[in-house]
């Protein structure tokens, strides 16, 4: 078993102990629906702020390119 598998285990284990912790009431769909949310927003964030410092970091590689270089070197 890999290591991948083993974090995906684990984190199935700790999901199904996460509902048994909260039971099935109204209330708690609603919790797990709030953290649900609240995940996929924090992902949204994560992956534009990543897709932005990969704009950027290929600006900065294009500018440097367009630089006539060095003839020292």
């Amino acid at each position: 078993m890999g290591i991948a598998d083993q974090f995906r285990d684990r984190a199935k284990e700790l999901q199904r102990r996460a509902k048994e912790a909260m039971g099935n009431d109204e209330e708690a769909r609603r919790r797990r629906s709030q953290m649900k949310n609240d995940l996929l927003q924090r992902g949204k964030e994560a992956h534009r702020r990543a897709v932005d410092r990969a704009r950027e970091n290929t600006r900065e590689n294009e500018r440097g390119r367009d630089e006539p270089e060095d003839p020292g070197r």
